[in-house]
């Protein structure tokens, strides 16, 4: 019995070493790009802030080119100047739920139903509903500033 523990104790070890060794070769994967068509924005100078509401079931918000890729593109070609939350509902009917994000002590300030929906600088008059199909729905408001002070850039967080 203990030379039969022995043995399973040092097979398991000679496994280890041998791992190395078995001949699997590792395939290398080619990265997917994200967004197709980058963005036409140019910099405003500063940081923006944008807020961006989703559903599960907005087939609008998630194809080729829609909102969330519209978003995606500005972050891509300005990594430093954007920063963007997307709320998730289950539905573009109703979308200032728990499951969006609607939960004390949050003030929900936004629509109540409607998707794609995007609000800029936390304010309510810097929004932009829909998407198009050209990665650009959001590039005008993130260029002329997003709603956002330009002394933005002086304020931080510690």
């Amino acid at each position: 019995m203990a030379l039969t523990i022995v043995l399973l104790f040092v097979g398991s070890l000679m496994a280890g070493f041998t791992t190395d060794y078995n001949g699997i070769e590792q395939e290398n994967l080619e990265e997917e790009i994200v967004v197709q068509y980058p963005s036409q924005a140019t910099s405003p100078g500063h940081v923006v802030f944008g807020q961006y509401i989703s559903s599960d079931n907005c087939g609008h918000c998630s194809k080729q080119g829609g909102g969330s890729d519209a978003h995606h593109s500005i972050k891509q070609n300005h990594p430093d100047e954007y920063v963007y939350v997307t709320y998730m509902s289950r539905s573009f009917g109703d979308t200032d739920t728990a499951a969006a994000g609607n939960v004390a002590p949050y003030n929900w300030a936004w629509t109540a139903s409607g998707a794609p929906d995007a609000y800029f600088g936390d304010r309510t008059d810097q929004r932009q509903s829909g998407a198009n199909s050209a990665y650009t729905t959001y590039d005008q408001l993130f260029s002329s500033g997003g709603g956002m002070h330009s002394s933005v850039n002086d304020y931080g967080m510690t």
